[in-house]
């Protein structure tokens, strides 16, 4: 189950990558009043690459902890024993 999980994750990931890349090259050269130069839409491609990247691994990691039990909160277990002033 777990190897067609990262499948469909990764076959996601290269999707939204895909779709970021396409809208940077629309807004960049077809529907442009200032164009990009070649090096401002590489390095625009990269940081958008970058932080889908970033994204989708902060993501996974809060999924996992949170079904592994990381995010319970602690069970405080008392000894019903109180101090009295005497």
């Amino acid at each position: 189950m777990l190897g067609a999980l990262s499948t469909k994750a990764k076959v996601t990931l290269v999707a939204c990558v895909g779709l970021g890349i396409a809208g940077i090259y629309y807004a960049t050269t077809i529907n442009a009043d200032l164009p990009l130069t070649e090096s401002g839409s590489a390095a625009m491609i990269i940081g958008v690459t970058l932080t889908l990247i970033l994204g989708v691994g902060l993501m996974t990691l809060i999924f996992f902890s949170s079904r592994s039990g990381f995010d319970e909160p602690p069970e405080v277990q008392s000894d019903n024993t109180t101090k009295r002033d005497e």
